[in-house]
């Protein structure tokens, strides 16, 4: 028998952290195997989604909220094993960005901490990280919040916001763990 062949995931290619139910047209796929792997990768970082129903081989699955990929990278690809092999669906599923979170792109410019009270100050401390130009605070997002390429947070009106964050490590292609924030709006 022929290795099968992954005709599209999700309604567009685009698929969102925490996603359940998301069915992948596919064809030739065995119907009931012994190996059943659904994986999605950027090249580097290789993770696997949970299969909650087989479907006759058209999986459907559910894509792991802590999954340690870029969110809003479109160039994933999409790999389905079972007994007769693996088929590559290839570099264009996007891992879409989840509602109420967003980006800040860091220049690798960190504001002088004496002067600013910085976001990148939190994610230094807290995770022992040294931040380098690309990589990428996620986080939470409020109406009142904004962040620069500094990392600078700007809450306005003046009040206390917390959520989580994560870092994409651009050295390391990999997200720290989701973490825990409280930022409110300095007096100058």
């Amino acid at each position: 028998m022929a290795i099968g062949v992954i005709v599209s995931i999700g309604a567009d290619n685009s698929i969102y952290p925490g996603e359940t139910s998301v069915a992948i047209a596919a064809s030739g796929f065995d119907t009931s195997p012994s190996t059943r792997i659904v994986t999605l990768s950027d090249g580097t970082n290789t993770e696997a989604l949970t299969i909650t129903n087989w479907n006759s081989g058209q999986p459907i699955v559910t894509v792991p909220l802590d999954i340690d990929l870029l969110w809003g990278d479109k160039t994933l690809e999409l790999q389905i094993t079972d007994d007769q092999g693996t088929a590559t669906f290839g570099t264009s599923v996007m891992l879409a960005m989840l509602s109420g979170w967003g980006n800040a792109n860091f220049t690798g410019t960190i504001p002088d901490p004496n002067t600013t009270a910085s976001f990148a100050e939190l994610v230094l401390a807290t995770l022992e990280l040294t931040a380098a130009a690309g990589d990428i605070l996620t986080f939470e997002t409020d109406p009142a919040l904004s962040i620069d390429n500094q990392w600078i947070p700007n809450v306005n009106p003046a009040q206390t916001i917390t959520g989580s964050y994560k870092v994409w490590d651009a050295s390391a292609n990999t997200y720290t763990g989701s973490t825990e924030y409280t930022i409110q709006e300095m007096p100058n």
